[in-house]
């Protein structure tokens, strides 16, 4: 009786998560459809709109993480087919990331000239009724279980790319014509780098893909004794880690890492379904920041990693970095010093950001790379000699010192 009932929970919350993904499905098809019709017809008053449905979509999104959260809890001590409950949450972290750029799409109308050109918007129109038509027709085949049509959607695949290619060529050959443009159209916000050891690869991509959009660096590994060689490589600002995991225990990892001088000052937020006190107080003790019982939201671990930071590295979570007399705000995008405004490169601004975080330190050409530029795999390590050039060229002014300090065979750093 005991487990019908809990097959009987369990699928009626499956229902229940099912039913929230095609409300936020909804929702967003909706958001991609005016925010085309924004870019195509330059309608910088729709804007508001826009947003305000953003907004709508990370509620549903939040929502969606807690029931999956859950519903990953509770299957643990059952032999339940997962398979609806990822892709569950595979296509709400695809319906959040397409909100997300639906918003991006209306914030960058703001500065477009009213006169774009004609074949701009045609490539543009024609790629984006081909995206939402792809959006309506997989949503379509996930609330039927319509595995031919989800086929054909893959399949269609190519023809967005096509599109893609051939509307990128006349936005570069249109950016290529106002660099001023380019410059408000593109940055990034870097909130320092988080190292995830969980076991449960579920948990990993859900919360992995939510740090990642609020400008985090994150890498992560299923084991404990992997994690350990792992994080000492990536040099992480905060570290995540599963009190249950397949070799080393959370509890043992943290009392490694404590006794190791290279990360004994890192800190440790614990995720684990233990929420009896005792569990809490034995957490605490083996030298833990902070401790999140499963399930749990987002936005609370976002705000106790925020937390967590400011106590330890306060740089790494504040809307202003100071050196000397440099200032840079990551909000408005601007760096000033001697309280002059320099202009800066998109490039140049994230290398600037990087570097302000940890001030003094010696940065390799590979790490600069590999936090920099964490998805560009072609660039190669002699063009941070490049943009190290261009920054120093930029935040030099006359009558005050070099900022920027090239360690022979080791790196840079901020002097």
């Amino acid at each position: 009786m005991s487990n019908e009932h809990t097959v009987k929970s369990y699928e009626e919350e499956l229902r229940y998560l099912i039913d929230s993904v095609i409300k936020m499905g909804s929702l967003t098809e909706s958001q991609l459809v005016d925010s085309m019709d924004a870019v195509i017809k330059v309608d910088k008053d729709s804007i508001d709109k826009i947003i305000k449905s953003d907004d709508e979509i990370n509620k549903f999104r939040s929502k969606i993480d807690t029931q999956i959260m859950t519903l990953l809890v509770k299957r643990a001590p059952m032999a339940i087919d997962l398979r609806e409950t990822i892709s569950s949450l595979k296509i709400s972290q695809d319906l959040e990331r397409i909100g997300d750029l639906s918003k991006s799409n209306a914030k960058k109308v703001k500065p477009l000239p009213l006169d774009l050109p004609e074949e701009l918007l045609g490539n543009l129109k024609r790629l984006g009724d081909l995206v939402i038509k792809q959006l309506n027709d997989v949503l379509d085949s996930y609330v039927n279980k319509n595995y031919d049509k989800a086929k054909e959607v893959w399949e269609k695949d190519e023809q967005v790319d096509d599109l893609t290619y051939i509307a990128m060529e006349s936005v570069i050959d249109f950016l290529s014509k106002e660099a001023d443009l380019k410059e408000k159209l593109f940055s990034n916000k870097m909130n320092g780098k988080i190292f995830i050891i969980e076991d449960e690869p579920s948990i990993i991509q859900l919360v992995q893909h939510n740090l990642e959009k609020n400008g985090f660096i994150v890498s992560s590994s299923v084991n404990g004794n992997d994690g350990l060689k792992e994080l000492k490589k990536f040099q992480p600002d905060l570290l995540l880690l599963d009190w249950m995991l397949p070799d080393l225990s959370g509890i043992e990892i943290c009392k490694n890492i404590r006794k190791d001088n290279s990360i004994k000052n890192l800190p440790v937020i614990m995720l684990t379904a233990k929420g009896e006190e005792e569990d809490k107080i034995k957490g605490l003790d083996s030298g833990v920041d902070d401790y999140l019982t499963k399930p749990f939201s987002f936005n609370e671990l976002m705000a106790r990693i925020k937390a967590v930071l400011r106590r330890s590295n306060p740089n790494t979570v504040s809307d202003n970095l100071e050196f000397e007399d440099l200032v840079l705000d990551r909000i408005e995008k601007r760096v000033y010093r001697d309280k002059k405004e320099i202009q800066l490169g998109p490039t140049e601004f994230r290398l600037l950001e990087f570097s302000l975080v940890n001030p003094k330190r010696v940065y390799s050409r590979d790490q600069i790379l590999e936090n920099v530029w964490p998805n560009n795999i072609n660039v190669e390590s002699r063009t941070i000699d490049v943009h190290i050039r261009r920054l120093r060229k930029s935040i030099n002014i006359q009558n005050k010192k070099e900022l920027i300090r090239t360690v022979r065979s080791s790196g840079y750093s901020l002097i």
